[in-house]
């Protein structure tokens, strides 16, 4: 299971589409600000919260059609 942001954005990218962090963006954009984590500046090391984590794997599981793996 991805654990980190980093992680399920990586994941997003490999398994969606081209533009799946975009679509991403547009799903989580207003905790995006609240957190403030900019999406395409996500590295290895950006913290977040696990309640923001949580809003950006279910959105990416949505962007990209399956469930995100354990």
């Amino acid at each position: 299971m991805p654990k980190t942001l980093y992680e399920v954005l990586q994941w997003a990218k490999e398994n969606g589409e081209v533009k799946a962090v975009d679509r991403i963006r547009v799903f989580v954009l207003p905790n995006a600000l609240r957190e403030g984590v900019i999406l395409a500046a996500v590295n290895p090391k950006t913290a977040c919260s696990r309640e923001f984590l949580a809003e950006v794997r279910k959105a990416a599981e949505a962007v990209v059609g399956k469930p995100c793996p354990n």
